[in-house]
């Protein structure tokens, strides 16, 4: 059995803006799906522990207010997040890119979504957003065979070389059209760090 046809997980945040450095959860979604379709969730709202400025709540529909008012702590939802995520590793984004490498647009959840026929329902919602992620692991690995083929852990350290390497051409482009430059967090998956290996930076 390859990986694509055993269970997967789902993961998906709805978050106090898009600056991934300093925006933090406002709504989380945990997603065990088995190849019959039957999932487990654990969807739930998170207290940011500050504003939610109204440009975000606009996208996802949650409020300070309701966040306070329904949200668990933010500490306690990142020990939920990290006991669960160290299970699970199969990024489709940066598979996509591995795979596609040359297709023109952007690659936001909903174009992924059309590029690989999956219905993205309840967009901007952390439990839809993470179903049709769980859909769209399936759907590349069914449409690129190679892909299926890897056992899980060959998988997780060829996603560390792929994405580095997209993140290496597209800080050299980025410089090439005076546009702003990668962080080195920027060239680390699945977790941002400070990489040691200056090279990819200079100028």
């Amino acid at each position: 059995m390859t990986w694509n046809e055993g269970p997967l997980l789902g993961f998906d945040l709805e978050t106090t803006g898009v600056d991934t450095a300093n925006d933090v959860p406002v709504q989380v979604a945990l997603v065990s799906s088995a190849p019959n379709g039957t999932s487990v969730r654990n969807v739930f709202i998170v207290d940011p522990g500050r504003e939610i400025p109204p440009g975000a709540q606009a996208i996802h529909g949650i409020s300070t207010e309701k966040a306070r008012h329904e949200g668990c702590p933010l500490g306690e939802a990142a020990m939920t997040m990290h006991a669960t995520l160290t299970k699970a590793q199969i990024d489709p984004l940066v598979i996509d890119r591995k795979v596609d490498r040359y297709r023109s647009g952007n690659r936001r959840l909903d174009a992924l979504c059309h590029v690989y026929e999956i219905e993205l329902v309840n967009a901007h919602d952390a439990g839809g957003d993470a179903d049709a992620t769980v859909a769209l692991a399936r759907a590349i690995a069914a449409r690129y065979p190679e892909i299926a083929s890897y056992d899980i852990d060959t998988l997780t350290r060829s996603q560390v070389e792929w994405h580095r390497a997209w993140a290496t051409e597209n800080d050299a482009w980025r410089r090439s059209n005076a546009k702003r430059p990668l962080s080195p967090a920027d060239f680390c998956w699945p977790l941002r760090e400070v990489a040691i290996d200056p090279t990819p930076f200079a100028r």
